[in-house]
Formats: C-alpha cells, structure tokens, sequence
C-alpha cells in the first residue's frame, strides 16, 4: 500500500470515528413544547444505561443544573421499549437531594425562592363589561383561550404574567386576575394522589430522592415512593394497610439505589411534569437541550 492510499485510509478511519462520538454524544430529538407544539432540539446525551456508547457521555451531575431544559423519555407507560417511549421536554427545577416546594405558583427548593428567568404560562380570568367575542379580542395576543364563562363576559386563557398585564389595559375590561389553586385543597391528576391535598400551584415540600439517601416508610408516604421502589428500582413491593413488604421482607425504610429530578413545565397549567408524573429517574433522561 502507498503512503498516499494508507493517509487516505487513515482519515477516512478518524472521519467515521468523529461521526460515532459525535452521534453517541449529541443528538436532534423532537418533543412537545408550550407554546410551540413539536419542536426538534439539539441535545447533549448523558450517561444512560437504557443506551448505548456511555463511555463518550458525561454524567447527569456533571452538566445538568436547575433551570437546563431537557428530554426524558414518558414514566406514564412502563412496557414499551425504552426507545419507543414518548419524548418529554421539561425544565429541571430541583436536582437529587433538594427540597422542593411550590407555593401559590411560586417555586422554593431548599427553602429559598427560584429566580425562573423565563416565560412561564399561567392560566388567568378576563372579564368584561359586556359580551365580547374573545377570539377576536386577543387575538394580538399570544394566549390560548381555554373556556368562555357568564354568557361571553368573560374567558379564562393561558398566557405569561406581562401579557396578562398588557391585556388587563384593554377599553372596556373590569380585570384580569390570575387563577390559583387554593392551599390544602387537593387536586385529581395530581402526584402522589390521594392523602396528599396538593394541586399544580401548591406541592410538597418533599425531598427528592437521591442515590444513597434512606427515607423512613409509613402508610402515607409509601404514595410517594412505591413506583421509585417497584418500577424504577426492580423491587418485589408489597402494601396493606400499615403492612409494607420489600422482597417479602417487613420494611420500615428504603434506601434509593438511583437519582431522580423534580421538572416542571413553562407551561404550569395543564402540561405533565413532576407535579403529576412523580419524580423523573435519571436513567429515563437522554440529555440536556442545546438550542
């Protein structure tokens, strides 16, 4: 073989290896976001043992923070392949071992007020003096109307805080208030589900659960770590009443063997997220959002 051909031979080799790392480590996957319906993002994959090629990936820890957008495959349905799973797109608010807590739509992790530097969607009540085509009204507006109440005066629509704002300066309207779940007043749908009175703008607090860290298991919080227990961590769970059996034997604590995310939505109205499929694993996280 000339020196020439073996130079070829030898580029074409480093090519084709730069395109395997560079496949294994980023990624274009489409996914759902608010207000934009299918969106296709460029991701940095993580270390995931549900894939392949882990040894070009960087850790969960190592580059997801609070606030990165990422992909994660849906926890709603366990029997698909992992690769046939829906696409989710959310925001990580709280990592492994946080506390976090949502009050009156305000989001607290370790007690301490989240700076959300971003659009967030919430739902608010338009009324009017007089029965008014809604759709027309707004329709300058970036907002999703979701219902019309007391004969067309007045409508309840998705929208971020400074559009409300500039909607609320409209001729002829009486005001625009934003809805709010009442504190202790549960809600369906909404995670761990009955026992807990949460609903979408007040949750928790709750610690997220972190590899290593051992919670005591009662009647009441066994809600919020049965699926970790049984699904995520392939354990034989077993409850009756005040009875908890792990692996057929009595349980009074668990020790999580993963990490697990809390997300949330930009859109915190009526899009998934950790307030009503639970806490996300991160092997079910494929990577961070780039663009």
């Amino acid at each position: 073989m000339d020196k020439k051909r073996a130079i070829i031979i030898t580029l074409a080799c480093i090519f084709v290896l730069l395109i395997i790392a560079f496949l294994s480590s980023f990624g274009f996957y489409k996914a759902e976001i608010y207000p934009i319906e299918i969106k296709r993002f460029m991701i940095r994959k993580i270390k995931n043992d549900n894939m392949y090629m882990n040894f070009l990936k960087p850790k969960a820890s190592s580059i997801l923070n609070q606030g990165d957008l990422v992909i994660y495959k849906s926890p709603v349905f366990i029997d698909p392949d992992f690769k046939e799973k829906e696409n989710l797109c959310s925001r990580i608010i709280a990592l492994p071992g946080d506390i976090i807590h949502i009050r009156q739509t305000e989001v607290y992790v370790n007690d301490n007020l989240v700076a959300e530097n971003y659009e967030r969607y919430f739902l608010f009540r338009l009324s009017m003096q007089e029965e008014t085509n809604f759709k027309e009204l707004l329709d300058d507006f970036k907002v999703e109307i979701t219902d019309s109440l007391n004969n067309n005066k007045a409508c309840e629509f998705i929208a971020t805080q400074y559009i409300a704002e500039q909607i609320a300066e409209l001729s002829g309207i009486v005001n625009v208030r934003k809805i709010v779940g009442d504190i202790n007043k549960g809600e369906l749908g909404i995670f761990p589900g009955q026992g807990y009175p949460w609903n979408r703008d007040n949750w928790g607090p709750v610690v997220v659960p972190q590899q290593g860290i051992t919670v005591i298991l009662d009647r009441k919080n066994i809600l919020l770590y049965k699926k970790i227990i049984d699904v995520y961590e392939d354990n034989d769970l077993y409850i009756f009443g005040n009875n908890i059996k792990i692996n057929n034997q009595p349980a009074t604590q668990y020790t999580f063997k993963k990490d697990y995310y809390f997300v949330l939505n930009d859109n915190r109205f009526n899009k998934p997220d950790s307030r009503t499929l639970g806490f996300i694993p991160e092997n079910y996280i494929i990577g961070k959002v780039l663009n």
